[in-house]
């Protein structure tokens, strides 16, 4: 959790001079937004795992259609570039 603020407890802006101390009382911290970044794959077999990953993960009972792209993503080997550690791990994954 990083906190930000741009200014002062008396609205003063902050002059990079002066050490400052955030206090919060106990259980009463302010509320907190979470944004998870998306994270950018250059390797496309690799980008392709994490967007079925997260067709998972937002809906179960899409496993079927899942297990059917890994496993066609798995009879393309020439898109792995001699990648061992993605094509071992493809079929891992495809079983139930």
């Amino acid at each position: 959790i990083y906190p930000v603020s741009n200014a002062d407890a008396d609205g003063v802006p902050y002059d990079g001079n002066t050490p400052y101390v955030m206090h919060f009382e106990a259980g009463e911290l302010p509320p907190v937004e979470t944004i998870l970044p998306d994270r950018v794959f250059h390797h496309p077999v690799a980008q392709a795992l994490v967007d079925l990953r997260r067709q998972l993960t937002q809906d179960p009972d899409k496993r079927y259609p899942v297990a059917r792209a890994l496993s066609q993503i798995y009879q393309r080997p020439e898109h792995f570039y001699e990648d061992t550690v993605v094509a071992l791990a493809i079929p891992v994954s495809v079983v139930p």
